[in-house]
């Protein structure tokens, strides 16, 4: 286990509640640990729990993974929903 932190671009994406996703064409990357550029982000969902953040589903992404699209994107917000509605029970 890293001792390490998320970065502020994750925090900053769970902070506004809004949904990330590196399509092929873009250049911006998202650093998934504060300090590296080791592990990047394809798509990043915030879990929303009665109106709080508590978290993230995070696909990571490598330079020879293929482009992320809809399918990621659809996927990784129904786990962060299911996991938001099971934290509320």
């Amino acid at each position: 286990m890293t001792e390490k932190k998320i970065s502020a671009d994750i925090e900053k994406v769970m902070e506004d509640k809004a949904t990330f996703v590196m399509r092929g064409g873009e250049r911006k990357k998202i650093s998934v640990l504060e300090g590296s550029e080791k592990y990047t982000a394809g798509v990043v969902v915030p879990i929303i729990s009665e109106g709080d953040t508590i978290g993230s589903v995070v696909f990571f992404s490598h330079e020879n993974t293929p482009q992320m699209g809809e399918v990621e994107e659809k996927l990784a917000q129904s786990a962060a929903g299911f996991l938001g509605r099971h934290m509320e029970q």
